[in-house]
């Protein structure tokens, strides 16, 4: 004979297995739309006048990328044919607010690319994400360059 313990305990575990396996799952991608503000708070140091120079710990540079950035000197931005070169859309972080936006295909409702402006120097970048393949190296091109994207799990990565 069967007890009453038993026919509640598998009631329960046939339940339980009906509810987890019968829900569809959901692959979502994260929406990344929306207007970003500066917080520049308990980072001033690294996000204002940046680390020393020579300081590359953490930094995979190789021994030409060392050389570059110890012989970078910043008063290259005074020369003339510089004063006009825009900073990248995506660098942000010490200088404003920035707003992505999501460009959607309207008959199959997928995203075919996301937009970022930058409220300094009002730049936009656009990533598209329809799989489209990059302009030729002779195309002619904006300052922000030629980006697209694609999801690898939960993480976004752009590609220029």
């Amino acid at each position: 004979m069967i007890s009453l313990k038993t026919v509640h305990f598998v009631s329960a575990s046939l339940l339980a297995f009906v509810v987890l396996f019968s829900t569809p799952s959901v692959f979502a991608q994260i929406d990344l739309s929306g207007d970003w503000a500066v917080r520049i708070q308990e980072d001033q140091t690294w996000r204002g006048p940046g680390s020393d120079l020579g300081e590359y710990q953490g930094i995979p540079l190789s021994t030409a990328g060392r050389l570059r950035a110890s012989s970078w000197d910043a008063s290259i931005n005074t020369l003339p044919e510089k004063q006009c070169n825009p900073l990248p859309a995506d660098d942000f972080t010490d200088i404003g607010a920035i707003r992505i936006w999501k460009e959607v295909d309207p008959i199959t409702q997928q995203v075919i690319a996301w937009h970022e402006y930058t409220e300094w120097q009002a730049q936009e970048r656009i990533i598209w994400m329809d799989g489209r393949p990059h302009p030729s190296k002779y195309a002619p091109h904006t300052w922000q360059g030629f980006s697209t994207g694609k999801w690898e799990g939960n993480q976004f990565s752009a590609y220029s």
